[in-house]
């Protein structure tokens, strides 16, 4: 029996052209591989941070680090303290932040302008992680199945 997952995407930018081209590339490489996909988008560090302190769980999450709505780096720092499961990679014109970067545990970085290539070869090295992890989640053993009679 094969596990279909839905991944679970945010995309975070304050630039409405980067988030739609994300957003685009993301669900064309989904449309073509045959993945399930489900992609919020959010314009602000603040909006994101409130959904997944709210509950909502990401696999992965682009994030801008620098917006006018809340700075993606102090968005990561709320994130991770509540969940640091989640794949993150940044988005930026800035790679001034990188060594900042290393202490959230991040998956990687697309500098911008967005290359397509890029982007769609980094997502489906993400999706990968993402998948090694739910099927390790379905194929470990229970606590059960460990105990001998």
């Amino acid at each position: 029996m094969q596990v279909v997952h839905m991944i679970r995407i945010a995309v975070c930018d304050d630039e409405n052209v980067i988030v739609n081209q994300i957003e685009h590339i993301i669900s064309e490489v989904c449309k073509r591989e045959s993945i399930p996909v489900n992609i919020d988008v959010f314009y602000s560090g603040r909006e994101l941070k409130r959904q997944v302190t709210s509950g909502t769980k990401y696999d992965i999450i682009f994030l801008d680090i620098q917006m006018k709505g809340g700075d993606g780096i102090i968005a990561a720092e709320n994130i991770r303290k509540v969940d640091d499961n989640v794949l993150l990679i940044y988005v930026s014109g800035y790679d001034k932040y990188m060594m900042e970067l290393f202490r959230l545990d991040v998956f990687g970085f697309i500098k911008k302008p967005i290359d397509e290539e890029i982007l769609t070869k980094t997502f489906l090295e993400t999706y990968q992680r993402v998948c090694s992890k739910i099927c390790l989640l379905y194929t470990s053993p229970s606590p059960r199945d460990s105990t001998s009679s």
